[in-house]
Order: structure tokens, then C-alpha cells, then sequence
């Protein structure tokens, strides 16, 4: 362990060597400034403060020499590794925390701190000396505890966030121990701050105590004897046992087991103490309430950033049309209070739409926050740089191999893609809970799974320090990534709804990481990409994906590796026809089937494109070349076509003939359906559509009432889109017009909301239906209900079929 003294000049001891002998001074200055503020410190920071008069390339050339000038004599000479006290990245500089203390805390003159240095920041240190030394030499009749005038005064408001003060103010009546955890940026020292003067104002003692200063844990008492006002330790615990007390320790995460060990202390042998504790992680004491503070809503952070914005350039104000940037703004910096005064700050010399653009390198942007802030806090990336720096090397590395990610990630697929050297399987699972503890990672419950992930701005971090492993470990864990990915689209569990919902659910969880694994497919495994679009192709189907489905396949049929004429690429233009044809873009479609009956030719496969064409002719509304083509489709399946590709044929068949008003032809193709294939759904939903168009009412709502909540939970929003039209059809028939042509209005809002089309024959009953509905109740009548159709939410069309299949309509 290094001892770094302050006082009366700088000396490093280590072991038996005492160090006072230093190339330059200016490498003094600098050892000097890395051990009063622990932490990493942002190279331009470093240099804006000890090179500010030499251009950039010379101040970065004497930052480099002073580093030198320290490691010879503190590690080189003392045989110790390189990086063993001073590390130093590419961005970032500081001495390794735990590996050093100092002897600021035993220094009462300020005269003899630092002297002959005068540094802004060790004038300010010596003001702050002389301020606690009046405090501890005036009389006091009794041990003292200061004054609201004691407290940090706010330079700023202190905006928003009502329900969370009063949520502390609650839980602090309850309880003698909360502590405030979050991550580095997110507030949790000004809201401390905000609720002791809160209780100030009615009476109550309170103290402050900032520990981001302090290195060595002994010290800790000794901080909160000077916060009290105390001459020594020993009058701690008399002065604590005198009354209520409310006790702030404020950044307690880099000596955690030794504010833990303090606090329980205290708090055992002072009845009457209260603390109020903030830290990047909890102190897991028991008794111990915790509070992890959530970011800001998008009205508390427009409210701060035109706040600070109005501060740092008079005049400036927001405007309509500037809302939507900083809704873009709130959701890029993830609503942390200090990224967003960051950015208000920024508005000095760039306007609104253009730092806003520049968002995507976040944390090369935001680089310029008040000289006054502790280090830690003048940059968003030295507020993340120094929580990662407080984790121990296990949780750096799973921290790092989790950047891999995107839009999160539960706990199976970290262990499939993040384990290996340097983390022990068994051991994953607990580095994990322990990166949520000190506020790395967040988790959620989403459909009753936990989820983790990390926010954008500490994603952005990761992601620097991922892009600096050695090729081989980033290659290695992209390629796992990719492989995990892939097996879960593979993993189609077929028809049963409970697995077929697990599956696509699990899979909506992964969107973000699909895609990435699809993109890194494109990139290092071709000769896989149309077999992972292809296993994705029930997916995209069940949600209506088809717009996701076109890019992706155009993107899979168009690589180098993918143009073999294989089975994989005649299912995948096959998808690729059908999702143009779900956009309703025919002559896309068309020019695919082209491509398709070409290579059904060479392999000697007609189905699929004669297929696609027959119902591309549905859809275009040519019924009698799509029947002729249906019914060649067919007669092939039944003699030398796949079961599949017989069931495909049989109900494509119905639908069309079911347009057409062929209803005992329907019937018997519907037996001849569950004779072979009998998919309970498929004959449900058929058979109850069937039913209304022949006019059996009751039939047909015992019908969608069994198939409804099946569609639901699958939520199957293409088979949705159908039954609202179909909801439409039987409101009409049962008497009520109105909400029939709400159903229809709804029906265009739910596949504008998914990005589809109302494809054949639902599109020709709802025309049918639509036309007669204006005759009957006129324009204006008409207008009305389907506008409210029109207007609603996919949630609450789904509660209107709800409440409607609870509900008899007025005709038999």
C-alpha cells in the first residue's frame, strides 16, 4: 500500500522507501491532484488544467512525460508492475483505487496542505480547512451539529421529482437507515441534499459528510467528527447519543465495507441517529431500506434541460416544433440529470438540432460540465469511467463481454455467450446480481421474466472498452452471440399455442439482438443467412412483421453466399413475395415470383410460385385467375405434393371460395381439411366465418368466442387484423351498424399501427360491408362511429372484441 502525504509538501512511502524526489513539477502537481481525487480522470480534463496555455499535440506530449516522471520513481524503482499504482488509458488517468491512502484527513492547518502550491483546487481545499478550523475553534456550550448554512448551497433549482422526495421523506420516518443508490449521474446527492434542508426546515439537526475525498477508510470517523464539528473522534459518539440526528454520507460506494462497518456502529450505539446514505450500490446492513432512484420522466427532464439551457444562454427558449428534439434527447441520455445539464451546457456553441444529431457518440459530446464539480462529475464519461473503476477485475470483464448485447438480456443467454476464461460458469449468475447492486446494470420483469440491460450512456462506455479487447476475444464473443441467437430462432416449437408462445415472446425479448446477430451473419457467416431468416419467417408471420421480413430477406438474397440454388433460398424469395404482398406493394411481388418460378424450374418444384401467383391474383381481385391457379395448386399438392403443402393448398382453396360465395364447396373441403390435418384452430376460425357469411349468428360468435383469446395471447396481430373485420361483419349482422363501422375504423388503425395490409377476402367483405353500412346510415352517420374506430389504441380495440363477445347483439 502507497501513503501519499499532503502535508507540508508530497512524499510517497511504500514499505520501507520514502519517495520525495520528483523529475518536475509539474508531474508533483499532478500526483498530487490524482490522490486527493480518487477516480479516473478524463485526459482533457488533465490537461485543460495543467497544460492549458500549449496547443493540444504539446499539452498531450507533457501529460504522457509527466506520467513517465511518476511511474520510474513509484514503480519502476520500487520493482513494482506497471499500472500497480498510476493507470492510465487511452481517455482516462488516476491511481488505482485501493492501492494508496493519504494524510489529508490528519491535517488541521491549512497552511501546511500543499504549501507553495496554489493550484485553483488547492486554494479551494485550503478555503474549506480554514472554514471547518473556525467552526471547530469557536465555543460551543455542547457538542456541536451544524447549522443549515453548514449545508452545500444549491448554485441551481432543484426541479421535479416531487413523488420521489416525499417517497423519501416517508421511507426516513420508517426507517434509520436508507440509502440512495443509483448510477453516477442520475442525482442522488442533490435529492440527499434536497431532503436535509427539507428537514432543516422543521427543526431537525442534520449533518453532511462527503466521502468522494477520502481514500482510506480509517478516516471515515474522523470526516463525520469534522462535518459535526467535533475537535476529535473520541466526542463522536457523546455528541450522536445527544438527540436526533440526521446524518448524510454522501458517496460511499469506493469505501463501501468501511462506511458499512461505521454506519452499523453508530447506528447501534446512537439510539436516535438517522442516516441518509448515497451510494452506487447498497451497504447491505440490516435494517437497511434501499431506494434505487429511477430515472427522470420526459416532463422533469424538458423542465431541467430549459432550465440550465436558459442559464447557460440568455434568451434562448423552447420552442413547438423544438419538443420532439428533446423527447429525442430525453430517451438518448437515458433522463440523467447530470447528462442533461451536460447537454443544456453544450447549447453554448451548438444549437439544439445539431447536438442532438451528434448524440450517437453521447459521451464524446458531453465533455464539458462546471470546473467546480468534483472530477468524477464534469463529464458523463468520468461519471461511468469511475463506477467501472470501483468493480473488481471479474465484473469488469463480464461488464465488458455484456456490451455484446443489445437491448438487453436475461440471464440464459449471458451464461451461454459471456462465460469462459476468466469467468467461472457457476460464478455468473452472482458477478451479475453484483453489477444490479452497484447500479451497472438495471433489471426489469418483463412478462414475468427478468430481464437486464444497461442504459445507452453506459452502453456507449462498455462498448469502447469491448472494441479494445484483442480481436480474437471480440470475434469469439460475437460469434457466440450470433450462434445463441440463431438457436433460438431454430427453435420453432410448432403449432401447440402455450410453446409456440413462449417461443415468439422470447424472440420479441431478443429483438435487438436478432438483429444483430442476423447483421453479423451477413458479415461472417453467409452460407447461414437465409437459414436464419427462414427460421425466423413463423415469427415475422405470427407478429405481422412483414416490413422486418423484406429487409431482411432483401438483404439475405442479395450476399455472395447466398445465391445457390438450395431449397433455402426458394422458401426465402417464397417469404419474400409474400411480405411485399402484405405491404400491398403488388409489383414488387410480382418481380420476385419471377426470380421464384425460375428456380422452381431448375429444381422441378411448380407450387411455390404458382402459389404466390394465385393469391397475388386474389389480392389483386382477379378471383377467376386466382380459382384457376388455386385449383391447379391443389389437384398437384393432392398427387405429388408435401402434407404441408396439401393443407397450404386446401385452405388457401376455402378462402377463395369463400369470396366467391361457394359455400357447399366450402364445406367440403373444410371435411376433407380435418380429415387430414384437423388444426383445431385453422377449422375453428374457418368454420366460424363460414357460419356468418351463411348467416348462423350464434354459431358463428361461439366461434370467434373460442378462437379470440387464442389469437390474443399468441398475439397474432395478422389473425387479429382478420377477426376485427370479421367483429365488424357480425356487429351488422346482429343489428348494429354503428359499431360495426367502428370495428371497420379500427380494423385500418390496427394494421397502420403494425405496418400491414387487410390482405383476401377479409379486404373484400369489409369493402362489401363498408359500402352497405353508408347507404344505410349515411355519410355523416357513418362518419362518426368509424372515426372512433378510427382513433383507437391496439389495446383498446382488443378490450372493445372483449367487451363484445360478452354481449348479445339485437338480432337473432
Amino acid at each position: 500500500m502507497y501513503q501519499i502525504e499532503l502535508k507540508d509538501g508530497v512524499r510517497v512511502r511504500y514499505e520501507a522507501v520514502t519517495v520525495e524526489k520528483f523529475r518536475t513539477q509539474k508531474a508533483v502537481r499532478l500526483l498530487a491532484y490524482l490522490a486527493f481525487h480518487p477516480g479516473m480522470h478524463s485526459r482533457d480534463r488533465l490537461l485543460e488544467l495543467f497544460w492549458p496555455e500549449l496547443e493540444l499535440d504539446s499539452a498531450r506530449n507533457g501529460l504522457s512525460a509527466a506520467l513517465g516522471h511518476l511511474r520510474v520513481p513509484l514503480e519502476d524503482d520500487l520493482g513494482q508492475r506497471r499500472g500497480s499504482l498510476i493507470r492510465a488509458t487511452r481517455d482516462y488517468v488516476g491511481l488505482l483505487p485501493g492501492s494508496f491512502t493519504t494524510d489529508f484527513d490528519t491535517i488541521q492547518d491549512p497552511e501546511r496542505f500543499l504549501p507553495g502550491y496554489y493550484d485553483d483546487w488547492v486554494l479551494e481545499v485550503r478555503e474549506k480547512l480554514q472554514a471547518q478550523l473556525r467552526r471547530v475553534t469557536r465555543p460551543e456550550p455542547r457538542a456541536a451539529v451544524p447549522t443549515p448554512e453548514d449545508l452545500p448551497a444549491d448554485i441551481t433549482p432543484y426541479l421535479g421529482r416531487e413523488a420521489l422526495r416525499e417517497e423519501v421523506r416517508t421511507v426516513l420516518a420508517q426507517t434509520r437507515l436508507l440509502t440512495l443508490v443509483g448510477p453516477g449521474g442520475i442525482g442522488k446527492t442533490r435529492l440527499a441534499l434536497e431532503t436535509l434542508r427539507s428537514q432543516v426546515a422543521t427543526g431537525a439537526r442534520v449533518a453532511w459528510v462527503e466521502l468522494s475525498s477520502l481514500t482510506d477508510p480509517s478516516g471515515i470517523p474522523a470526516r463525520i467528527a469534522g462535518a459535526l464539528g467535533l475537535k476529535s473522534v473520541e466526542a463522536l459518539m457523546p455528541a450522536l447519543r445527544q438527540g436526533p440526528v440526521l446524518l448524510g454520507l454522501d458517496n460511499c460506494e469506493h469505501l463501501i465495507l468501511g462506511v458499512a462497518r461505521e454506519t452499523e456502529s453508530l447506528l447501534k450505539a446512537c439510539p436516535q441517529l438517522t442516516v441518509l446514505a448515497t451510494s452506487r450500490e447498497p451497504l447491505t446492513l440490516v435494517g437497511e431500506s434501499v431506494l434505487r432512484l429511477p430515472s427522470l420522466t420526459e416532463d422533469e427532464a424538458i423542465a431541467l434541460f430549459c432550465d440550465r439551457a436558459q442559464r447557460a444562454q440568455r434568451g434562448w427558449q423552447l420552442t413547438p416544433e423544438q419538443r420532439p428534439l428533446l423527447t429525442q434527447l430525453w430517451r438518448a441520455l437515458d433522463g440523467l440529470p447530470l447528462a442533461l445539464e451536460l447537454a443544456a451546457a453544450k447549447l453554448r456553441t451548438l444549437p439544439l438540432p445539431e447536438l442532438v444529431a451528434r448524440l450517437e457518440a453521447r459521451l464524446a459530446v458531453l465533455t464539458s460540465g462546471s470546473r467546480s464539480a468534483e472530477p468524477r462529475q464534469q463529464t458523463l464519461r468520468a461519471a461511468i469511467a469511475w463506477s467501472y473503476e470501483l468493480l473488481t477485475p471479474e465484473e469488469r470483464l463480464l461488464a465488458v463481454r455484456l456490451a455484446v448485447f443489445q437491448g438487453g438480456w436475461s440471464l440464459a443467454l449471458a451464461e451461454a455467450v459471456c462465460g469462459g476464461e476468466g469467468i467461472l460458469e457457476e460464478s455468473l449468475a452472482a458477478l451479475l446480481d453484483s453489477l444490479v447492486d452497484k447500479s451497472l446494470v438495471h433489471l426489469d420483469s418483463v412478462h414475468e421474466t427478468t430481464r437486464y440491460r444497461f442504459l445507452e450512456t453506459v452502453h456507449e462506455f462498455l462498448r469502447g472498452q469491448l472494441a479494445a479487447l484483442p480481436t480474437p476475444e471480440q470475434n469469439r464473443l460475437h460469434h457466440a452471440h450470433f450462434e445463441t441467437l440463431f438457436a433460438l430462432a431454430a427453435a420453432y416449437p410448432g403449432r401447440d399455442v402455450e410453446p409456440q408462445r413462449l417461443w415468439a415472446r422470447h424472440l420479441d425479448q431478443e429483438g435487438d439482438n436478432t438483429r444483430q446477430a442476423l447483421a453479423f451473419c451477413y458479415d461472417h457467416a453467409q452460407e447461414q443467412a437465409l437459414v436464419f431468416c427462414n427460421n425466423l419467417r413463423m415469427y415475422w408471420h405470427l407478429r405481422g412483421f412483414f416490413q422486418e421480413a423484406r429487409q431482411q430477406y432483401e438483404l439475405a438474397l442479395a450476399l455472395p453466399g447466398a445465391q445457390a440454388p438450395t431449397e433455402d433460398r426458394v422458401t426465402a424469395l417464397r417469404e419474400l413475395s409474400n411480405s411485399y404482398q402484405g405491404l400491398g406493394d403488388w409489383a414488387a411481388a410480382e418481380a420476385v415470383l419471377d426470380r421464384l418460378a425460375e428456380l422452381n424450374l431448375a429444381l422441378g418444384q411448380p407450387l411455390d410460385s404458382q402459389t404466390c401467383r394465385a393469391m397475388l391474383a386474389f389480392n389483386q381481385g382477379d378471383l377467376d385467375r386466382s380459382r384457376r391457379l388455386f385449383e391447379e395448386v391443389l389437384a398437384y399438392a393432392r398427387t405429388k405434393g408435401t402434407p404441408a403443402e396439401r393443407e397450404h393448398a386446401t385452405t388457401n382453396m376455402m378462402q377463395l371460395l369463400m369470396a366467391l360465395g361457394e359455400y357447399p364447396a366450402v364445406h367440403a373441403l373444410l371435411d376433407d381439411y380435418r380429415a387430414h390435418f384437423n388444426d383445431p384452430l385453422v377449422v375453428t376460425h374457418n368454420q366460424a366465418l363460414l357460419d356468418l357469411l351463411e348467416g348462423k349468428i350464434l354459431a358463428a360468435r361461439t366461434g370467434f368466442h373460442a378462437v379470440f383469446p387464442i389469437h390474443k395471447d399468441l398475439e397474432s396481430h395478422r389473425d387479429i387484423a382478420y377477426l376485427i373485420v370479421q367483429f365488424g361483419m357480425l356487429a351488422y349482422r346482429e343489428g348494429e351498424p354503428e359499431l360495426a363501422a367502428q370495428f371497420f375504423g379500427a380494423s385500418e388503425a390496427w394494421c397502420e399501427h403494425y405496418g400491414f395490409i387487410i390482405e383476401q377476402p377479409e379486404f373484400g367483405f369489409r369493402e362489401n360491408d363498408l359500402a352497405e353500412l353508408r347507404r344505410l346510415l349515411g355519410d355523416d352517420a357513418f362518419a362518426a362511429p368509424f372515426a372512433q374506430g378510427r382513433a383507437l389504441k391496439p389495446e383498446h380495440t382488443l378490450a372493445l372484441m372483449e367487451s363484445r363477445l360478452s354481449h348479445r347483439g339485437t338480432k337473432p
